[in-house]
C-alpha cells in the first residue's frame, strides 16, 4: 500500500508540473481540480515523508517509546492524574477518522467525475470501458487514502502520546506549589528555601510521592529525557515542519472550498473541509501549548533545583543542564509564539486566495 502512495504522489507531481510548465494548459483543469491536486499531492507527500522517516528511524523511535513508557510506569501516580483530558478526547475522535476520510474521497469519482485526479490518469485510455475504469480508480483512492490516514492519524496519536509523556514526566519530577513559593521568594529578594511553611510542604510533597526526590535520581531522570528529546528531534526533524506546512496548506485551501466552493464542489467534500479545518485549529490550540509546556516545566525544574542548598559539585552538575526543547527541524524551536503565528497564516492566505480567486 505504501507502494501506491508514492507511486501516486509521483503521477500527480508529473501532471502538475507538465501543466505548470506546458505553453498550451489542458482546459479540462479548472479551479476545482487545481484545488483537489494540491490537497493530493500535499498530504500524499507526506505520507512519503512519514513512511520513510519511519523505515529508516524505526530503531530510534522504539528506543524513545520504550524508555518513555517505563519511566511513566516508575511513576507512583501523583500529578499524572492531572493530564489534559481534551486531548483524550481528541485522539480518541480520530480512530474513525481513516474510514470516513476515505469514504469522502471515494465518493468525489461518483459525484464528480472529472475534478478528481484519477480522472487524468485514465482518461486518454480507451481500450476500457467507464465501468473498469471507475473500479479501478476508486481502488486506488481508497487503497492510497486509507493507508495514507492512516499514516497521518497514527502520527499525530503517537507525537501527541510521546509529548505527553514529557509532560508527566517533568511534571512528576517538580512540585508546582512548591516552586511558585520559591518563585515568589525570589521575585521578593530571597532566593533560599528556608521557610517553614515550605519545608512543611516538601514534607507533604515527600509523603505523597513516598519520599522527597533525590538529587541523583532526578538527575538521571533529566539525563534520560535529554537523551531522548535529542533523538526524538533527529527522527521529526523532517515530519514536524513538514506537517505544520501540510496543515496550513490544507486549511488555507479547504477554508477557500468552504467560502466560495461550497455548491461547486461534492457535500462530503464540503464536510471534509469542515474536518479540516477543526482538526487544524484543535491541533494548534492544543498541541503547540503542550510542546511550550514541556520546555516551560524543564526550565521550573533547573530553577527549583538551583534555588535549593546544593554542594558545589552538585551545582556544576546543573550549569551542565540544557533546557530540553522541541525542534522544527532545522527552523528552531517551539516557543510561545507559534500558536499566534499559524492562525495568523492561515486566516491571512485564506483572505487573500477569497479576495484574488
Amino acid at each position: 500500500m505504501s507502494l501506491v502512495i508514492i507511486l501516486a504522489t509521483i503521477s500527480y507531481t508529473l501532471i502538475v508540473f507538465k501543466e505548470i510548465l506546458s505553453y498550451q494548459k489542458d482546459p479540462e483543469i479548472t479551479l476545482i481540480p487545481i484545488l483537489m491536486f494540491l490537497l493530493h499531492v500535499v498530504v500524499y507527500g507526506f505520507d512519503v515523508v512519514v513512511i520513510v522517516t519511519l523505515i529508516s528511524k524505526v530503531q530510534e523511535l522504539c528506543f524513545v517509546l520504550g524508555n518513555l513508557q517505563n519511566m511513566k510506569d516508575c511513576m507512583n501516580g501523583g500529578d499524572g492524574d492531572e493530564e489534559p483530558k481534551l486531548i483524550g478526547l481528541l485522539l480518541h475522535a480520530m480512530i474513525p477518522a481513516p474510514i470516513a476520510t476515505t469514504f469522502v474521497f471515494c465518493s468525489v469519482p461518483l459525484i464528480l467525475p472529472h475534478v478528481d485526479p484519477t480522472y487524468f490518469l485514465f482518461r486518454n485510455i480507451s481500450s476500457l470501458s467507464s465501468i473498469p475504469i471507475l473500479f479501478c480508480r476508486l481502488f486506488i483512492i481508497s487503497i492510497s487514502t486509507l493507508h495514507g490516514s492512516v499514516l497521518i492519524y497514527t502520527c499525530i496519536i503517537y507525537g501527541t502520546n510521546i509529548y505527553l509523556m514529557f509532560h508527566i514526566s517533568l511534571k512528576s519530577m517538580i512540585n508546582q506549589k512548591l516552586f511558585e513559593d520559591v518563585k515568589y521568594q525570589e521575585e521578593n529578594g530571597t532566593s533560599t528555601i528556608t521557610d517553614f511553611k515550605i519545608l512543611i510542604r516538601v514534607s507533604k510533597f515527600g509523603l505523597k510521592f513516598g519520599r522527597i526526590p533525590s538529587f541523583a535520581r532526578n538527575l538521571l531522570k533529566y539525563r534520560q529525557l535529554q537523551v531522548m528529546i535529542t533523538i526524538l528531534n533527529q527522527i521529526a526533524f523532517v515530519i514536524l515542519p513538514f506537517s505544520m506546512m501540510v496543515l496550513l496548506v490544507c486549511c488555507v485551501a479547504c477554508g477557500y472550498m468552504l467560502i466560495k466552493l461550497t455548491g461547486s464542489v461534492p457535500f462530503p467534500i464540503t464536510l471534509l473541509s469542515m474536518f479540516v479545518i477543526c482538526l487544524f485549529v484543535t491541533l494548534v490550540h492544543f498541541m503547540v501549548p503542550l510542546m511550550v509546556e514541556v520546555t516551560v516545566r524543564s526550565n521550573d525544574f533547573i530553577r527549583l533545583w538551583k534555588l535549593r542548598r546544593v554542594s558545589a559539585y552538585r551545582r556544576k552538575q546543573l550549569e551542565s543542564f540544557r533546557l530540553i526543547r522541541i525542534s522544527i527541524g532545522p527552523f528552531g524551536y517551539v516557543t510561545k509564539g507559534l500558536k499566534i503565528l499559524c492562525f495568523s497564516l492561515a486566516l491571512y492566505h485564506t483572505v487573500s486566495m477569497v479576495v484574488l480567486l
